[in-house]
C-alpha cells in the first residue's frame, strides 16, 4: 500500500483536505474522523484498501480544522461535538446505520458518538485509540487543560497557549509521507482540553456500546498504550463483540506505518466480516 500511495499526489494544502468523499453511490457508509492536528488524508490508505467495496466513505477532519492560523481559535466543547454529529447525521440520512471509526483522538469521538446515538451506528472502527495519552508529561498537559478550561474566564488565557506538536510515531520506522503529511504548526491548548474531556467521558460510554468494535493498534505507539487498549477491549466483550489486532512494528499513525499494507487488508476484510 505504502508504495501505492507515493503514486499518489500528496497535497500541501491540508486545509483542501478536512473533507474527502468516495462511492458517492454505495449502499453502506463509514465515517472516518482524523486524528487531532492532522489532516483526514493519511486515512486515504484505507480508501485505496477498500476500493471495490460497495461502501460510501467520508474522510473526516475533526471540528475546528479550520486553518492552520486559525486551528483551534473559536472552536468550544458544543461547537466541536456539533459539527461531529452533523457529520454523522448526514452519512445517516438515509435510515440505514452507518460504520463509524477515527483515528487517534478521532476514534475516541466516534466511541463518545457511538454511545450517544447508538441507533445511528452499525459499528465501530478504531485506528490508535487513544483512551489515554502514554507517559506522565503528556497526560499532565492534558489533564492541565482540561481543568484550566473549567476555570472562570480561563478559556481565552487556554486559547492563547500554543504547544509545538510532537511527531508521533516511534522514531525511524515511519513512511516518509509521514513527515511530508499536511499538518498543523500550531497547536492549540483548547484542543488539549477537549481531548481531555472526551477521555474523561469514555468510561461512562463503554456500557452504552453495543455494537461489534474493532480496534487496531500499534505495539510500539507511543500515543497510547496497548495495555490501555487491551483492557476496553476487554471490558466492551462483556456485552458486545470487540476485536484487537496488533501490529508489532508499529507505531501510532497505522495507515502510513510500516504494516500499512497489512493494515490495510485487516481493515477490508473486518468491514467485509461485519
Amino acid at each position: 500500500m505504502q508504495d501505492v500511495l507515493l503514486g499518489q499526489d500528496w497535497p500541501v494544502d491540508w486545509a483542501g483536505n478536512l473533507r474527502l468523499d468516495y462511492g458517492e453511490d454505495a449502499w453502506r457508509r463509514m465515517l472516518l474522523f482524523s486524528g487531532m492536528a492532522v489532516s483526514a488524508y493519511p486515512l486515504r490508505s484505507i480508501e485505496l484498501a477498500c476500493r471495490g467495496l460497495p461502501l460510501r466513505l467520508r474522510l473526516q477532519a475533526l471540528p475546528g480544522h479550520i486553518g492552520d492560523t486559525g486551528v483551534f481559535q473559536d472552536v468550544t466543547w458544543a461547537s466541536f461535538m456539533a459539527e461531529a454529529e452533523q457529520n454523522l447525521f448526514e452519512m445517516a440520512a438515509h435510515g440505514e446505520p452507518i460504520d463509524l471509526g477515527g483515528f487517534s483522538g478521532g476514534a475516541v469521538l466516534a466511541c463518545l458518538l457511538a454511545a450517544r446515538h447508538p441507533h445511528l451506528v452499525r459499528s465501530l472502527f478504531l485506528i490508535g485509540f487513544c483512551p489515554r495519552l502514554k507517559g506522565r508529561v503528556r497526560e499532565m498537559v492534558v489533564s492541565g487543560c482540561g481543568l484550566m478550561a473549567r476555570v472562570p474566564f480561563a478559556q481565552q488565557l487556554v486559547r492563547r497557549v500554543s504547544f509545538r506538536v510532537k511527531e508521533s510515531g516511534a522514531k525511524g520506522v515511519m513512511h516518509e509521507l509521514y513527515r511530508r503529511q499536511p499538518r498543523f504548526p500550531r497547536y492549540s491548548a483548547a484542543a488539549f482540553a477537549i481531548l481531555s474531556r472526551m477521555q474523561s467521558q469514555l468510561p461512562r460510554s463503554y456500557a452504552r456500546i453495543r455494537v461489534p468494535v474493532h480496534f487496531f493498534h500499534g505495539r510500539l505507539d507511543d500515543r497510547a498504550s496497548l495495555d490501555q487498549v487491551a483492557r476496553v477491549s476487554l471490558r466492551l466483550q462483556r456485552h458486545t463483540q470487540s476485536t484487537l489486532t496488533v501490529y508489532d512494528s508499529s507505531p501510532h499513525c497505522l495507515p502510513l506505518g510500516p504494516e500499512a499494507e497489512q493494515f490495510g487488508r485487516d481493515f477490508r476484510d473486518t468491514v467485509l466480516r461485519s
